[in-house]
C-alpha cells in the first residue's frame, strides 16, 4: 500500500531541512508553522478490502510523535463507522527538527546567527540565504568574523594575504576561505574598498586591495648567441612583468606543458621554449612582443588540452598547435590513455578549425571513449622530426 508512512513524513520534512528553511524558521516575519504535510490515506474502497492493513497503518502512523493528526470519521456500509486519518501537520520548527534528529545541528546554527548579530548585523542576509552553508563553516565562523573585523579596519590594506596578522588566524586561512569571504566582505566593506573590476575567488586578492604573489614564467633561450647570462640553452625564470619587459631577436615561441620536454627542447635559433601553466596562462596578454611571432603551443592530446589550446588563443589569436594533430595521436596507439573527466560543454570559438575538429572528434570518441594522448609519452625522436619542420 502507497499510504504515508513515519519514512515518507521524515522524508518531506528532510527536504525543508536541505532547503534550509528550518533553519531560517525562529528568524522569519511571517512564520510558516503549523505546516500541513503531504499525507495519502486509504479509499473507502481500500477500507473495505484491506481493513486488517488499514487498521494496522491507523496505529503505527498515530503512534509518530510530533506531528497532529486530523480524523475523519467514514460511514462504510460493511465495515461500519470508523474514524481515519486524513490530514498531518507539524505544529512547530522544533518538532520538525525532533523528528528528523536535527535539533543539535539546528542549536550550532542559533549560536551563528547571535554571535554574527552581536558582531557583524550586515551578514545577516547572507546567512539567510546559505543556511547550510554557514552551519558547515561552524567551527570556523569565529575565525571568519575576525577576518571580517580586521578587513573593515585595514580598507586595501597592500599586503600579502599571508602577512594578515590576526589572533587564532593561521596563515592559509584566508586564502582557503576566498569563495564564502569574498561573498561576506562585499556585504562588509564600503564600497570605496573594493575594486568592482575584479571578481571571482582568484582575483580576490586585487578585489581587496592585496599584494599578489608574482606569476613567474619559467623559460629557455634555444638559441646561446642570444642568451640572458651567456650559457647555452639556459634554463631562466622571472616574473611575468620583467618577463614581459624582454628585448630578444626572436622569431619563434615554443609553449609545453611537461617539464622533461621542456627540459630536452633541442637548440633552435632565435627561439625559446617556455613551461606552460595548464589554464594559468593569461599573463600571455601582457607580453606585448610576442604578438609578433610564431607562437606554437603543445599540449596533452584530450579535451583539456585543447580547452587550453583555446584559453591561450583568447590572448594569441595567432597561436597554433603542434604535436596536437590526428597524426601523432594514431602514431603513438600503444600509449594512450583515458581522460577521465572529459572538458564540459563549450564551443571553444578561439580554436582553429582543424584543432577544434579534434576537440568534437575526441568528445564524440571517434577512435575510442575519453581517450587520451599525455604529450610526455610522444616519442621523443618522432617529436624531433615535426619539429625540424619548423626550423
Amino acid at each position: 500500500m502507497t499510504w504515508t508512512n513515519s519514512a515518507d513524513i521524515k522524508a518531506q520534512i528532510s527536504r525543508w531541512w536541505d532547503k534550509g528553511d528550518l533553519l531560517v524558521e525562529p528568524y522569519q516575519e511571517d512564520p510558516t508553522f503549523p505546516r500541513r504535510l503531504k499525507f495519502k490515506s486509504p479509499t473507502s474502497s481500500e477500507m473495505s478490502t484491506h481493513f486488517e492493513d488499514v487498521r494496522l497503518w491507523i496505529a503505527q502512523v498515530s503512534e509518530i510523535k510530533g506531528i497532529r493528526l486530523k480524523h475523519q470519521e467514514v460511514s462504510h456500509r460493511i465495515i461500519g463507522k470508523n474514524s481515519v486519518p486524513r490530514e498531518a501537520w507539524i505544529e512547530s520548527c522544533g518538532d520538525a527538527l525532533l523528528l528528523i534528529g536535527k535539533k543539535q545541528a539546528a542549536e550550532k546554527f542559533y549560536q551563528l546567527w547571535q554571535s554574527t548579530t552581536t558582531e557583524h548585523s550586515e551578514l545577516i542576509p547572507w546567512l539567510k540565504r546559505r543556511p547550510l552553508q554557514a552551519l558547515a563553516l561552524y567551527d570556523q565562523w569565529p575565525q571568519i568574523l575576525r577576518v571580517v573585523s580586521w578587513m573593515k579596519q585595514n580598507h586595501r590594506p597592500g599586503i600579502y594575504l599571508r602577512q594578515v596578522d590576526v589572533i587564532g588566524v593561521h596563515s592559509k586561512f584566508i586564502e582557503n576561505n576566498r569563495s564564502v569571504l569574498l561573498e561576506l566582505l562585499d556585504l562588509a566593506l564600503p564600497v570605496d574598498a573594493l575594486d568592482l573590476t575584479y571578481s571571482g575567488a582568484k582575483k580576490f586578492s586585487q578585489r581587496y586591495g592585496f599584494r599578489e604573489k608574482p606569476l613567474l614564467v619559467r623559460f629557455r633561450i634555444l638559441d646561446q648567441e642570444l642568451s640572458i647570462f651567456g650559457g647555452a640553452q639556459e634554463d631562466v625564470t622571472l616574473d611575468a612583468n620583467t618577463f614581459a619587459r624582454l628585448k630578444l631577436n626572436l622569431s619563434r615561441v615554443f609553449i609545453v606543458e611537461n617539464e622533461i620536454n621542456f627540459l630536452a627542447f633541442p637548440a633552435m635559433p632565435r627561439s625559446m621554449v617556455v613551461f606552460g601553466a595548464g589554464y594559468g596562462l593569461d599573463y600571455l596578454s601582457r607580453i606585448s612582443w610576442m604578438q609578433n611571432l610564431d607562437v606554437l603551443y603543445w599540449g596533452d592530446i584530450d579535451t583539456h588540452g585543447f580547452a587550453i589550446l583555446n584559453s591561450a588563443r583568447t590572448y594569441l589569436p595567432h597561436l597554433r598547435s603542434i604535436l596536437m594533430d590526428q597524426g601523432t595521436l594514431l602514431a603513438h596507439q600503444y600509449v594512450w590513455g583515458v581522460e577521465r573527466d572529459q572538458h564540459g560543454a563549450g564551443n571553444l570559438e578561439a580554436l582553429s578549425e582543424p584543432d577544434y575538429e579534434m576537440y568534437q572528434a575526441l568528445k564524440n570518441g571517434r577512435w575510442g571513449q575519453n581517450i587520451r594522448l599525455e604529450q610526455e609519452h610522444i616519442d621523443w625522436k618522432y617529436a624531433e622530426g615535426i619539429l625540424r619542420l619548423v626550423y
